[in-house]
């Protein structure tokens, strides 16, 4: 269980993913089709792999910026764009 042992990733992942619907996804799905960014993310659905982009260019960007912190945060978890299991418990098709 995650709750007992939050050093499992997986399982925090499971977690997130069987507690999500029916409200949230739904209201994140509606919430990225109302965009053309949203639209565009959904359709051609990006990897975030470590194969994907560069966390030495994303530790130069500005403080504050989103790839920034996602950088320092990968860094200070000791964890890598490729740590998070496949999407198991969501079917969004």
């Amino acid at each position: 269980m995650s709750l007992i042992n939050p050093r499992r990733g997986d399982l925090i992942a499971a977690l997130g993913e069987a507690t999500a619907t029916p409200y949230f996804i739904y209201r994140l799905r509606n919430a990225m089709l109302s965009s053309p960014t949203g639209r565009r993310i959904l359709r051609d659905r990006p990897r975030i792999s470590s194969q994907t982009m560069s966390m030495t260019y994303l530790r130069t960007l500005p403080e504050n910026s989103v790839g920034r912190s996602y950088a320092a945060w990968l860094d200070r978890e000791g964890v890598s764009p490729d740590t998070r299991d496949q999407v198991k418990y969501i079917d969004d098709e």
